[in-house]
């Protein structure tokens, strides 16, 4: 896997975590809310670890921060979108 597809599949997982904590909110306010408490604070350790570890440019590999743009921030090289870097 090439480090471009690392900062989309970061993006795809981010995503992901947060509609299951955004679920498990849900469904933990009918049933066991303790249980459920914990199942979420799992997901966004989780969230979190992926977005520190994979949320970072694949030329400069700086830690992209809030950026959901096409280009880094630091050395404004193309992180996202259809052109293939090398």
């Amino acid at each position: 896997m090439n480090n471009k597809n690392k900062v989309v599949l970061a993006d795809r997982l981010r995503v992901c975590f947060l509609v299951l904590v955004l679920l498990t909110g849900a469904v933990g306010l009918r049933t066991k809310p303790l249980v459920f408490a914990w199942i979420e604070m799992f997901l966004m350790a989780a969230y979190l670890c992926v977005n520190y570890a994979m949320n970072r440019c694949p030329h400069c590999n700086r830690y992209l921060d809030r950026n959901r743009g096409q280009f880094c921030q630091h050395c404004a090289r193309r992180i996202r979108g259809e052109e293939a870097d090398t």
